[in-house]
C-alpha cells in the first residue's frame, strides 16, 4: 500500500503467520513509528517505551493477542539498533547498486548518496527491468550470492553454521502454533464503545438493532466491526462476553457486504448532496425584497413600492413651538441679526462713496 497504518500491519502480520512454517514468533523487533506502537497494537500507550505483557490477553494489544510473548521497540534515530537495516545495508552495496537506473538510498535531495539519473527518459528508452526480470535477478543473487556468503555476524557469535541459508535450515528454531483464523478474523476487527439507547446503538450515522440490546439500554458496551463489512456489529458486555450481532437494514440495502469506507463516502455524498440542496431551496423561496437589500441598492421596480401613508414634506422642514416667549425671543434674534448685517453693508457703503470721492477730486 502507500499510506500504511495500524490495521495494514496487522493485517500483514497475519499472512506473516499463516504462510510461514514457524507459525508465531516468540520475540518481535517493531520500528519506533506511531503505527507500529499505536495502543491498539501494544495494549498501552507509546509513550511508555517498555512493553509490558502481563494483561489479560483478551484486553490488550494485538501483538499479545495474537501469541507473540515479547516485544521490543527500536530506538529512535538509532537505526544500527535494528538488524534489519544492516541487511537493508548489504542488499544496497552487494546488489541495489549495480543497477543502471540507482539513484541512491538517502531521501534528501542535496546528500552526497543521491544519484541524477532520468528515470522517466531510461523509462520511455526501455533501459528500465520489468517486476519479473528485477524478481528474476533478485532471487538469483539471494540463493547464490548472500545465502552462500560466510556472515560476518555468525562468526562472531561463534555459530556452528556460517552461511545464512545453512543457519536458516539447520540452527535452532522456536515454533508455535498460530491461533485459529476466526480468532485472527475478530483480531483483524476495530472496537470501540457505544451506548445502547431504546433503538439500538448509533454507529457511522445509521442504527444497529437486536432483541438482546433491550436488556441493556442505557447502558455501555464494546462492539467490533469488519472494516469491510459494517451491516453488522459484534456487540459485548463487560465482562468480554459475547451480546448479540446487531444489523442495521439500512445498511443490508447495499447488498450482503458494505466496508466502511464505502459507508463514510456515502455519508459524505448524503451531507453535500443535503447541503446544496438546501443552498438552492433557500435561493428559490427568498422574497424579493431581501434580495434586493443583498444587491446593496433598492429598486424602484414593482415590489419596493412605499404604498404606506404618511405626511409628505421636506426632509428639511420643521415646526416652530406656539409658546410666546420663544417666539419672541427668536424674533428679537432675527431682528439683532438682520440689524447688524444692515449696518455692516452701511459701512461697506460708505466706503466705497468715499473711495469715489476721492477719485473725483
Amino acid at each position: 500500500c502507500i499510506d500504511a497504518n495500524s490495521q495494514t500491519l496487522k493485517e500483514s502480520l497475519v499472512k506473516m503467520l499463516y504462510t510461514t512454517p514457524g507459525g508465531v514468533p516468540h520475540i518481535l523487533h517493531v520500528d519506533n513509528g506511531k503505527d507500529y506502537t499505536a495502543q491498539t497494537m501494544t495494549g498501552q500507550s507509546r509513550k511508555k517505551r517498555n512493553i509490558e505483557f502481563e494483561f489479560d490477553a483478551e484486553t490488550v494489544g494485538f501483538y499479545q493477542s495474537i501469541g507473540i510473548e515479547e516485544v521490543g521497540r527500536s530506538l529512535p534515530y538509532q537505526p544500527w539498533d535494528k538488524p534489519i537495516e544492516r541487511l537493508f545495508s548489504t542488499v544496497c552495496s552487494k546488489f541495489s547498486k549495480w543497477f543502471e537506473s540507482y539513484v541512491g538510498t538517502l531521501t534528501g535531495s542535496k546528500t552526497y548518496a543521491k544519484r541524477q539519473k532520468d528515470v522517466a527518459a531510461m523509462l520511455e528508452r526501455g533501459e528500465l527491468l520489468t517486476m519479473e526480470e528485477f524478481f528474476d535477478l533478485w532471487t538469483k543473487w539471494k540463493n547464490e550470492k548472500y545465502h552462500t556468503r560466510k556472515h560476518g555476524g555468525l562468526k562472531e557469535a561463534g555459530e556452528k553454521w556460517l552461511t545464512p541459508i545453512e543457519m536458516f535450515e539447520n540452527g535452532p528454531r522456536y515454533e508455535k502454533a498460530a491461533p485459529p483464523r476466526e480468532y485472527a478474523a475478530m483480531l483483524l476487527m476495530k472496537a470501540d464503545t457505544a451506548r445502547v439507547y431504546n433503538f439500538g446503538i448509533k454507529k457511522f450515522g445509521t442504527t444497529y438493532t437486536d432483541y438482546e440490546l433491550s436488556h441493556y439500554i442505557g447502558k455501555t458496551v464494546g462492539i467490533k466491526w469488519d472494516i469491510d463489512d459494517v451491516t453488522k456489529l459484534y456487540v459485548f458486555d463487560e465482562e468480554g462476553r459475547k451480546i448479540c450481532e446487531a444489523v442495521s437494514p439500512e445498511l443490508l440495502a447495499f447488498g450482503p457486504h458494505c466496508s466502511q469506507a464505502l459507508l463514510e463516502r456515502h455519508l459524505r455524498d448524503q451531507r453535500r448532496q443535503e447541503r446544496e440542496m438546501r443552498e438552492i431551496l433557500d435561493s428559490m423561496t427568498r422574497p424579493y425584497e431581501l434580495r434586493g437589500e443583498e444587491g446593496g441598492r433598492p429598486s424602484d421596480a414593482v415590489g419596493m413600492i412605499d404604498l404606506t401613508i404618511k405626511a409628505d414634506r421636506p426632509s428639511k422642514l420643521i415646526s416652530l413651538p406656539l409658546d410666546k416667549e420663544y417666539r419672541a425671543e427668536a424674533t428679537s434674534r432675527a431682528k439683532k441679526k438682520a440689524g447688524a448685517g444692515d449696518e455692516f453693508l452701511g459701512k461697506k457703503a460708505d466706503d466705497a462713496l468715499a473711495r469715489l470721492r476721492a477719485i473725483n477730486e
